[in-house]
């Protein structure tokens, strides 16, 4: 969602307004504002959104600065129809259905690739310079001279059928890569993972040094590259400028995904080095994918792609 309002201001050569949330009395938000009444828009200010993980990550992405909340669509129009400047409205309200509800397909890149085919690239997502500069100084002390990847393991074995990581094929690919590559990888997430992975030479877990969802985001921005499952942080990898292999069970959501992908392995909008696999992990074709980059991708092109966003965590 945050990728694709990055590309309809592009389109509409608009600024990012923020993002609104439409609630009611029996279904509030997680902030410590009130819920709005059915005729209101409120603005909700950081402090009121802590409580909220979700809005916070929001607050946490270049070009989203501010976040609403409504009490119905029609607030929503009333807000925009008295605005002393224009508002584009996006979805557009028109895709609301019967029961008041905006009815858009966030969940595809369909439009994305549109995009893409039209413009020739899409908008590079980033989170802020905080994060940014927490995880640039995670990496400085911990990882370099070793070079970092981050990794997500989802984990959630109540979810059958879902892209859940073998930790036995990630055990040994990880054993493996200690004497095959220079890296250290970051565990991202909040995933329950093997203590045996945690416990091995080349691997940092990131929220036992504090990292939040978007200090983790920016763990992903930063590394060297990605690797892990398809699942919700997967995404600041496919619209970043990093090196990634995700791996996506082939049995979940395949109609969805042959839509989105047909038979290739890559996004239209990717960059090099950056493919999808819908396919189950093992130890020989992580290390084969993974080597793939490691052998292709040099030091250098990281470390200047890492000092664009050094400048960028400064303001610059």
């Amino acid at each position: 969602m945050a990728e694709e309002l990055h590309a309809q201001a592009m389109i509409r050569q608009a600024d990012i307004g923020g993002v609104l949330f439409i609630t009611d009395a029996s279904h509030p938000l997680p902030v410590s504002a009130a819920a709005p009444r059915s005729d209101q828009v409120v603005e909700l200010d950081r402090p009121t959104c802590t409580g909220s993980g979700l809005i916070s990550v929001l607050l946490d992405l270049k070009g989203v600065d501010t976040c609403f909340q409504a009490g119905s669509v029609s607030a929503i129009q009333a807000f925009v129809s008295s605005a002393s400047c224009t508002h584009v409205v996006w979805p557009p309200l028109d895709t609301v259905d019967e029961k008041g509800r905006i009815d858009y397909k966030y969940a595809t890149t369909l439009f994305l690739q549109r995009f893409c085919r039209e413009h020739g690239s899409i908008p590079t997502l980033s989170v802020k310079a905080q994060p940014l500069q927490w995880a640039l100084e995670f990496i400085r002390g911990r990882v370099v001279p070793s070079l970092p990847v981050a990794v997500h393991l989802k984990y959630q074995p109540d979810q059958q059928g879902y892209s859940n990581a073998n930790f036995e094929e990630w055990l040994a690919f990880l054993e493996a890569s200690i004497a095959r590559f220079d890296v250290k990888f970051i565990l991202i997430g909040d995933d329950e993972i093997d203590g045996r992975i945690r416990a091995l030479p080349n691997v940092l877990v990131s929220r036992h040094a504090g990292s939040t969802l978007a200090t983790d985001l920016a763990l992903i921005q930063t590394s060297f590259a990605f690797v892990g499952m398809a699942t919700g942080p997967c995404n600041m990898a496919l619209f970043s400028e990093t090196p990634y292999v995700i791996y996506k069970n082939p049995g979940h959501d395949a109609e969805e995904m042959l839509l989105e992908l047909g038979d290739s392995d890559r996004f239209s909008f990717a960059r090099p080095f950056q493919r999808v696999l819908r396919m189950f992990e093992t130890r020989e074709n992580l290390l084969a994918e993974f080597a793939h980059i490691y052998a292709h991708v040099s030091r250098q092109v990281w470390e200047t792609r890492l000092s664009k966003l050094v400048d960028r965590s400064r303001g610059q």
